[in-house]
């Protein structure tokens, strides 16, 4: 006994996502292929996440409706719930009702990854390239390095998403591993 609580560990064991009830089902198996060619994921947990984060919305969206218009927990909690979505850029800032988060699709989480906004910002050529730069720490976000494809940007954040200073992609910074290569083979 004395040993068993020598070892204790407070780290949270749960996992971040649920895996589908039917996993080989050809229709799921079908939208995720696309799904993940599309936003250049890597495994299937990838979607598997998002989709729980989406999930978690949708169910205290659906929770909020149900209670009456008056019920002091849906006047306090449906904003609430409102200004996070549209804080993380899921909603646009016309959209004023949780019916809207009813209508959010596993695409509008996967926008909201750096991967997929430095993409979109023309920052790397193809989302596979974003996936590498990110890895390799190329890219900061408001000043902090981040490492992690499926880091989820705030609104707030969008255009603070630039190359590191200190990368080896910048002009006139030491050459990477890569180069120095090139350079050798050169000379």
């Amino acid at each position: 006994l004395l040993y068993r609580m020598a070892n204790k560990n407070y780290r949270n064991q749960s996992k971040r996502y649920k895996t589908h009830r039917r996993p080989f089902e050809k229709s799921t198996l079908d939208r995720e292929s696309v799904l993940a060619g599309r936003y250049g994921l890597g495994p299937k947990r990838e979607i598997l996440i998002h989709n729980q984060i989406l999930g978690k919305l949708r169910l205290r969206a659906r929770e909020l409706l149900a209670l009456h218009e008056d019920d002091p927990e849906r006047t306090v909690y449906g904003p609430l719930l409102i200004r996070k979505c549209k804080k993380m850029g899921y909603l646009k800032d016309d959209q004023d009702e949780l019916d809207y988060i009813l209508d959010l699709t596993t695409e509008d989480i996967l926008n909201r990854r750096l991967q997929s906004i430095i993409f979109e910002r023309n920052i790397a050529k193809s989302i596979h390239q974003a996936r590498c730069m990110i890895t390799a720490g190329h890219i900061v976000v408001d000043g902090q390095v981040v490492k992690s494809p499926g880091f989820l940007v705030r609104k707030e954040n969008e255009f603070k998403i630039d190359i590191n200073p200190r990368s080896s992609l910048v002009a006139g910074n030491k050459p990477g591993r890569t180069k120095k290569k090139k350079l050798r083979s050169k000379e």
